[in-house]
């Protein structure tokens, strides 16, 4: 098997994985550590422009063979730009939130109707948040099954809530229902 030393990134090797073999070119490769990845990028057989990017982890890996050195030298460390974890935190912390505010909105065992509602809504800029089997348009308007526009209430005794309530009957009132299956 070769050894790390033998290729660089631009390498073409052929690597063998779980008796499957890969022939592609080393994108990214680490050089030091207990645990050594590779990354090697092939061209589809479907669809040449396209590429596959598989990750492997070399103490996995049952061989790798160079098929073709790179010219080009190892780029060093220093010459990589530094990378910003404060952003990189508040990144995945934004995009973690934004998939649970989504799993809220979309919780499991609501009926597909009522999930159809709230998409509707959404898409129509109010935010619909689930409430056991409610639906709850910007904590003013409830929407109970079977999620039609005579089940929709307003929150509380505030004329301005009936008013929105109204707006809502009617944008609910626009939906179709999915046909029921005829037996």
């Amino acid at each position: 098997m070769a050894t790390p030393a033998e290729y660089s990134v631009g390498s073409k090797v052929k690597v063998t994985f779980q008796g499957r073999q890969t022939v592609g070119e080393v994108s990214s490769c680490t050089s030091a550590g207990k645990d050594q990845f590779m990354i090697v990028r092939s061209s589809l057989e479907s669809n040449p422009s396209q590429s596959l990017i598989t990750t492997y982890n070399l103490s996995k890996v049952d061989a790798v063979e160079v098929l073709e050195r790179s010219g080009r030298p190892p780029v060093p460390v220093s010459s990589l730009p530094k990378v910003n974890m404060s952003k990189l935190n508040t990144r995945a912390h934004q995009a973690v939130q934004q998939k649970q505010a989504e799993g809220r909105r979309r919780s499991g065992g609501q009926v597909q109707f009522g999930q159809l509602v709230c998409d509707r809504l959404n898409e129509s800029g109010f935010t619909c948040t689930w409430q056991k089997a409610d639906l709850v348009v910007l904590g003013a308007v409830r929407i109970r099954p079977p999620y039609k526009a005579d089940n929709t209430v307003a929150e509380g005794s505030e004329g301005r809530n009936a008013t929105f309530a109204d707006r809502i009957r009617k944008i609910v009132s626009d939906i179709a229902p999915p046909e029921e299956e005829v037996s």
